[in-house]
């Protein structure tokens, strides 16, 4: 049984939380394919921003009220330097224990 890792794509204008969602479930996928378990474990914790930001689409600009957050994709999936440190070194694992015919 071949386990390959799909590519997606990034439609432009795409929220923070959406786009951090996407990166954790990559990092899923890339969990499966390697047998390494990753840094998120089994949870997305960004699904529910991707949630929000599908239902706030519905609501008119007058409703919403408050400000945008100016929170980039890097400030939520790299919050502190714990998290940080267990993503370089899950992907280090992947590319360079895990996978060694690909690094090579």
């Amino acid at each position: 049984e071949s386990r390959n890792v799909e590519a997606f794509c990034i439609k432009e204008n795409t929220s923070p939380g959406t786009l951090a969602a996407n990166f954790v479930s990559f990092l899923s996928r890339v969990s499966y394919a390697s047998g390494i378990e990753s840094p998120f474990g089994r949870e997305n914790p960004f699904l529910a921003d991707v949630l929000f930001v599908s239902l706030s689409a519905r609501v008119p600009p007058a409703l919403k009220g408050g400000e945008n957050s100016h929170e980039t994709m890097q400030d939520k999936v790299f919050k502190d330097e714990a998290k940080t440190l267990s993503i370089v070194k899950f992907l280090y694992e992947v590319c360079y224990i895990a996978l060694p015919e690909i690094s090579e």
